[in-house]
C-alpha cells in the first residue's frame, strides 16, 4: 500500500525522542480504541485515495467472500453455501489471494456481497453506495464493526448467525441466507 501512495520505504524512519522533533512531511495513523469505528470522513478519504487507481474492468456484481482457505473460524458447510450461491449468480472470491487494488476493484463493482465475518469485510469501505451486504457470524462471535462500516458507507446491511456445531465455528443456516438475499433483492432493486 505504501507504494500505491508513492511513499518510498527507504525514506521511512522510526523516531524515538524525549524532546520535540521538527518533521516536514509525515503520516500519522490513528489507533481507534474500538475496532470498526470508521467515520464517513475516513471512508471518503480512503475512496478518494484508492478508487482512482482501479481499472474497473471487473464486471462481477454478486460476490461471496470465502473463508474456506483460512485456518480460523471454519464454518462446516461453507462449501455447500458456495454451491448454492453460485446458482444465484454469485462468484466466489478469496480476497487473501488477491493484490490490494484488485480487492478494492472487486468490492467496488459489487452490488451484493455475502461473507462470513472476517477481515475481508474491511474492504466494504470501497463498496459503492447502496451495495447490499449480508454478514455471516460464527456461532459464538458477534462484532458490529462491519455493520457500523456499512452504515457510514451508505450500504444496505443485514446479518445471520450460524447454528451451534461441536467441530467448527458453526453451521450456516443456508435457507436463511437465501431468504435474506431474496428479501434484499425485492427491497433494494439495483
Amino acid at each position: 500500500v505504501l507504494k500505491l501512495l508513492s511513499i518510498n520505504e527507504t525514506n521511512l524512519k522510526i523516531i524515538t525522542s524525549n524532546v520535540p522533533v521538527h518533521i516536514e512531511n509525515y503520516i500519522l495513523p490513528s489507533i481507534e480504541p474500538y475496532s470498526g469505528f470508521v467515520t464517513k470522513q475516513e471512508i471518503k478519504i480512503l475512496r478518494e485515495m484508492f478508487l482512482p487507481l482501479i481499472n474497473n474492468v471487473n464486471n462481477v456484481n454478486k460476490i461471496y467472500i470465502s473463508r474456506r482457505k483460512t485456518k480460523k473460524r471454519k464454518l462446516r458447510n461453507e462449501l455447500k453455501l458456495e454451491e448454492v450461491l453460485k446458482t444465484f449468480g454469485f462468484v466466489i472470491v478469496y480476497l487473501e489471494e488477491l493484490p490490494f487494488l484488485q480487492q478494492v476493484e472487486i468490492i467496488n463493482n459489487a452490488d451484493f456481497i455475502v461473507a462470513p465475518h472476517g477481515a475481508g469485510l474491511a474492504n466494504l469501505a470501497f463498496a459503492k453506495n447502496n451495495c447490499k451486504v449480508i454478514e455471516i457470524f460464527p456461532y459464538q462471535i458477534y462484532n458490529d464493526c462491519f455493520a457500523r462500516l456499512s452504515l457510514n458507507a451508505n450500504l444496505h446491511y443485514n446479518y445471520i448467525r450460524c447454528e451451534y456445531d461441536e467441530i467448527s465455528s458453526g453451521i450456516i443456516p443456508i435457507n436463511e441466507v437465501i431468504k435474506k438475499i431474496e428479501e434484499f433483492s425485492l427491497r433494494f432493486i439495483s
